[in-house]
């Protein structure tokens, strides 16, 4: 990882709640992206060991312990603070713990939002574990005229093609941090689910 804190361009916040080996494995691919230059660790009240085992393992790494659940929201808000506190980057990359990374993606997520200071979230295609061939939930559209959202259906997507889209998947997304001052962070109502797409309707219209 970079170690110039005086040009912090991107931390990554991971997300925990238990399943210690599997950010464990997710904490390995990051430490490895030299695209990558801080790690924020933020437990919600793990009770395997998680915090202790990343301690050990990458001395390095910022580990939070919130001591209890707080969900997607209230977990990933607090490593989004203590990233801006500590380093005040550019980027926040929100991961969930039981994701893997292919090694490219921060930077071309990075090169993507820097082609156009308007975009405020990058996100990225999701393989299902089991079946690498096959997309799940990435990104999803919203009717406003019938109030649902939908799923962006995968035949649109391939790993070459970028497309704007209502809202990304939270288990990976890129976050440009200026464009959170205007906007705010997650909001700590939503405990699990629909908290990313809720954020990515403020981004669309913050314009």
């Amino acid at each position: 990882m970079n170690e110039n804190t005086g040009n912090i361009r991107t931390v990554a916040v991971v997300l925990s709640w238990n399943l210690r080996e599997r950010v464990l494995e997710c904490l390995d691919a990051l430490a490895d992206d030299k695209a990558l230059e801080k790690i924020i660790l933020v437990d919600n009240g793990s009770t395997d060991g998680t915090p202790a085992a990343v301690r050990e393992a990458y001395p390095r790494i910022e580990v939070i312990e919130n001591g209890e659940n707080l969900g997607y929201a209230g977990g990933n808000n607090a490593g989004i603070r203590e990233a801006r506190r500590l380093w005040d980057p550019a980027f926040f990359w929100i991961l969930n713990n039981d994701v893997e990374i292919d090694p490219p993606m921060l930077r071309e997520m990075v090169n993507a939002a820097q082609s156009d200071p308007a975009i405020a979230v990058v996100g990225a295609l999701n393989y299902d574990f089991a079946d690498r061939e096959r997309l799940t939930l990435t990104a999803s559209s919203i009717n406003w005229w019938w109030g649902k959202v939908d799923i962006v259906d995968p035949r649109r997507l391939s790993d070459d093609d970028e497309i704007d889209v209502d809202a990304v998947s939270g288990s990976c997304m890129l976050v440009r941090a200026e464009a959170t001052v205007q906007t705010g962070i997650l909001d700590p109502a939503f405990f699990c689910c629909a908290e990313e797409t809720e954020w990515c309707t403020r981004f669309h219209r913050a314009g």
